[in-house]
């Protein structure tokens, strides 16, 4: 199950370290990160409990599977060496669909909730431009991500057709 979807921007020259951190082992957690402009996800390296890799400048989706959940207590973390932007979307409100975006600078993002894949961020800043003068490969990728894990706990529903989040709409028009 999707424990972590997680857009990343790394500007930090020649590369930025980034660490997933589970709290305890788990033996069939797997990590995978798109590069934009990459075809293809690449497995990062782990043993289970930890996962890392050398980011080059660029634009990332990470996806993290994991039999364990989350919790306030017991956090999945997501770490740089160098501030990055991170991408998230809201948590869902009663009726507040479509979910707004979320984007910080920082060092660090939290999973906590084990229904929502999609880590809350520190206080959220506007999408930088240059990631939306790159087309927005984190905007249009997450956007997919979201549309296909519809609602909380990125269980796919086959028989609902999703709802459209207002931040992905805004990306495509760019």
């Amino acid at each position: 199950m999707q424990s972590i979807i997680l857009g990343i921007m790394v500007t930090h020259q020649p590369t930025t370290t980034l660490t997933i951190e589970l709290p305890e082992l788990d033996a069939s957690a797997v990590a995978r990160i798109l590069r934009g402009g990459d075809g293809e996800y690449a497995q990062m390296v782990g043993n289970g409990q930890t996962f890392q890799m050398s980011l080059a400048p660029g634009q990332y989706v990470l996806v993290l599977d994991s039999a364990l959940r989350p919790s306030t207590l017991r956090p999945f973390t997501v770490a740089t060496d160098a501030d990055a932007q991170f991408w998230s979307v809201a948590h869902p409100d009663a009726g507040g669909d479509p979910r707004p975006w979320r984007v910080c600078t920082g060092r660090s993002a939290s999973a906590t909730d084990p229904k929502d894949p999609w880590p809350p961020l520190p206080a959220s800043s506007p999408p930088s431009e240059a990631a939306l003068a790159l087309g927005s490969f984190i905007a249009s990728t997450l956007g997919d991500l979201l549309t296909t894990n519809v609602g909380r706990g990125a269980a796919v529903i086959p028989s609902r057709q999703p709802q459209r989040s207002s931040a992905i709409d805004r990306a495509r028009d760019l």
